[in-house]
């Protein structure tokens, strides 16, 4: 595959640049080759950092970038919570902080000596998240106190490392001598802190990669806006490219979807026929399973979709995940949150990233241990990380014997971060071990298997057909008395969903919907079918 003219120019640019990338512009095809054309120049001792926003994103990067033989050097390629606490708090805290007591330990805030030594009990509360925030910020002097105890706390990282990079000149220099280029891909879903640690590194002399776009902004609830993205777009000391066109959708969903994100828009791409569509269900979920038990083979047909692995049904919340999964008599497979989702600790990490090689064939040992260690120069940490993975790898197919594992999962993370033990991660993992569902999450679909997720996941896939579903009234978007508390995000939610599809796209909504509290309601459409400017551009569902 050759570059664009847009993607060679981004790749042969060699200052700080920030890229808006529309959906399937091709934007991992074009970190990866332009990381691999500067891999191609560097000393090996120097390397690149690559952060994704999720660990399964931060393989897949590396995968494109290091599968063909290229050498990654002294790169690193994780997400921006294991640069945090891997490059600059546990290398760099104690000339700084001192001498921790023992071997540091990252704790979270439901750790049982956090809430001693701070007080906090009542972690559940509707303000707690909060009080918590509020704490870390206007205590700084006792997050030192605990890094002297032996504890990171793992909610107060970025603080810390800003902190470290602020005070700490053998950072700086080491960050500097290692590090050329910096690369962060979703920049849209940056919090402030990420945001003041990129520009610190900019300012250090590494060229600054962000690329992005506001569009799919839609983890605001985790406290990420894309106004840093626009911030640097309007940053002087940056290039703004732009990767406009979308390679993955058919000319009529790329018309739909733009013109759903701006209402002035009018450059529409000439189709001869409309491949986005509009259907509502008689019924509630049980009714539209049937329905799509009915009307996906015709799909199939119709489109000439090769594996059933490509049809998506993307849903707002879980609940109506399963309760399709349950309804569906054809083949399907349910993507739900694991307990990992929200688990920032390296071990997390860890045990995540070793449930995904042992579930999917396409991972290999040599790649695992790759991510974590120089198998040359640590070839005896690597051997025994092989022995382990290949002993916990044979229970696979044994339910029984899983979760019976967790020590062999413990040796190996204690291999590779000693110092970074999390009870919170290790209570986790025993959880989805015990779980034959959680553990079914780590599967691949096979290709005879319909993929059912949510939105918020379906974030970087693509599917031939997607059927996007939940688009009621307060449903997407959120709607209460009238308001609309997260309309940008939901706009962009629903945006993600249409964008996922390739070939053809299909908005359902049904006379009857569940409420959270599991109470039966009308089904009214939701507000995003009934804008005018999009009446034009889409049809009523052919089946």
């Amino acid at each position: 595959m050759n570059p664009t003219p847009e993607q060679k120019e981004i790749i042969d640019y060699t200052g700080h640049i920030v890229v808006i990338a529309n959906p399937g512009s091709g934007k991992t095809f074009t970190i990866s080759q332009k990381i691999i054309s500067i891999l191609g120049e560097l000393e090996f001792y120097q390397g690149v950092i690559a952060i994704s926003y999720t660990n399964k994103a931060s393989r897949e990067l590396e995968k494109r970038c290091l599968g063909n033989g290229a050498d990654r050097k002294s790169s690193f390629f994780g997400t921006m919570d294991k640069f945090y606490i891997t490059e600059i708090v546990f290398s760099f805290g104690r000339h700084i902080f001192g001498t921790p007591k023992k071997e540091l330990e990252i704790i979270d805030v439901k750790n049982e000596f956090f809430k001693a030594f701070t007080g906090f009990e009542d972690l559940e509360s509707e303000n707690a998240e909060k009080d918590i925030d509020a704490w870390i910020n206007n205590n700084f002097a006792s997050l030192v106190k605990l890094y002297v105890e032996g504890y990171v706390l793992l909610e107060s990282i970025s603080k810390l490392a800003l902190y470290i990079i602020d005070n700490c000149i053998s950072c700086r220099k080491y960050l500097k001598a290692r590090y050329k280029y910096v690369f962060i891909d979703e920049y849209q879903d940056s919090g402030s802190d990420q945001h003041d640690v990129f520009i610190k590194l900019k300012d250090l002399g590494i060229i600054s990669v962000a690329v992005g776009d506001t569009n799919q902004s839609i983890f605001g609830f985790s406290k990420k806006s894309s106004e840093f993205l626009v911030r640097l777009a309007q940053n002087a000391d940056f290039k703004l490219f732009h990767l406009t066109k979308n390679r993955r959708c058919h000319p009529s969903i790329i018309n739909y979807a733009s013109k759903l994100i701006s209402k002035g828009f009018t450059d529409y791409i000439s189709s001869n026929e409309t491949r986005i569509f509009s259907k509502s269900i008689n019924g509630g979920e049980k009714e539209t399973a049937e329905w799509l038990n009915a009307v996906i083979p015709k799909v199939i047909t119709h489109f000439g979709v090769e594996s059933r692995n490509e049809i998506g049904i993307l849903v707002r919340n879980s609940r109506t995940g399963k309760m399709l999964q349950k309804n569906l008599t054809l083949e399907n497979k349910f993507f739900g949150s694991t307990p990992f989702d929200g688990n920032r600790s390296l071990w997390g990490s860890i045990f995540e990233s070793i449930l995904n090689f042992i579930y999917d064939d396409s991972l290999t040992k040599y790649e695992l241990v790759g991510n974590y260690l120089d198998i040359e120069l640590q070839a005896g940490k690597a051997r025994e990380f092989m022995r382990l993975l290949s002993a916990v790898e044979c229970y696979k197919d044994n339910i029984l014997e899983m979760q019976k594992s967790s020590p062999i999962f413990i040796k190996i993370a204690r291999i590779i971060y000693p110092q970074a033990e999390n009870i919170t991660a290790v209570t986790t993992l025993n959880i989805v071990l015990n779980s034959p569902e959680l553990l079914e999450f780590f599967k691949p679909a096979d290709k005879n298997q319909i993929q059912i997720m949510s939105l918020h996941k379906s974030k970087g896939l693509e599917f031939e057909v997607v059927f996007h579903l939940d688009l009621h009234r307060y449903v997407l978007p959120k709607e209460f008395n009238g308001e609309y508390p997260e309309a940008i995000q939901d706009l962009n939610l629903h945006y993600v969903g249409i964008t996922r599809a390739k070939k053809c796209c299909v908005l359902c909504t049904s006379t009857v919907r569940v409420n959270g509290k599991g109470e039966t309601k009308t089904g009214d459409p939701s507000i995003f079918l009934q804008l005018n400017r999009l009446y034009p551009l889409r049809s009523p569902f052919m089946y």
